[in-house]
């Protein structure tokens, strides 16, 4: 059990009144710690009318864990991946046809988009060697797993694709193409 800022709240029910939806039970499931232990992300269902949102919970605040909005446009569809950073960010990998369309998102700034990921399984790790970057592990028809880093830090406010935002994606598996398309 998580002891939140008015009670006891359980890693995996909520009311809706803790989030200001008065009424209304939130489900959470998947919780990942960023490196360092001070942040972890979720994927709620149940929240408003817009059915399963991407949560960041802050874990050292003072008055107990809690959940913090995240200034997401729509709601994550089924399969989304979710990872928290060890600055409160979140990645999130929305599944698309074979691809994952990557976005950054945050309480305090709007989303990010970062591009798609040509890969039909995609799992996300905030790398623990470095706190602005974020491992990627793809999975595609063969069965190989590509391993990816992902920097994430000095990424320009409000970029809206990847010829924007110029992630480094660097392969950590020798032999594999570009990810990006």
């Amino acid at each position: 059990m998580l002891t939140g800022p008015s009670g006891e709240v359980s890693s995996g029910e909520v009311s809706g009144a803790a989030l200001g939806v008065p009424g209304e039970a939130v489900r959470r499931s998947g919780f990942v710690l960023a490196p360092g232990g001070l942040w972890a992300a979720v994927l709620a269902t149940g929240v408003g009318a817009g059915g399963r949102r991407a949560e960041v919970w802050r874990l050292d605040d003072p008055r107990g864990p809690h959940p913090l909005a995240l200034r997401s446009a729509r709601p994550e569809p089924a399969g989304t991946a979710v990872a928290a950073l060890a600055d409160g960010r979140v990645l999130v990998a929305r599944p698309e046809g074979g691809r994952h369309r990557l976005a950054l998102l945050a309480a305090d700034a709007p989303e990010v988009p970062l591009g798609a990921v040509r890969a039909p399984e995609l799992r996300l790790l905030a790398d623990p060697a470095g706190p602005g970057a974020a491992l990627l592990l793809a999975v595609d028809a063969r069965p190989v797993t590509t391993v990816w880093r992902l920097a994430l830090d000095g990424l320009p406010a409000g970029a809206a694709a990847p010829e924007e935002a110029a992630p480094a994606v660097e392969p950590l598996t020798p032999g594999h193409a570009p990810l990006w398309g």
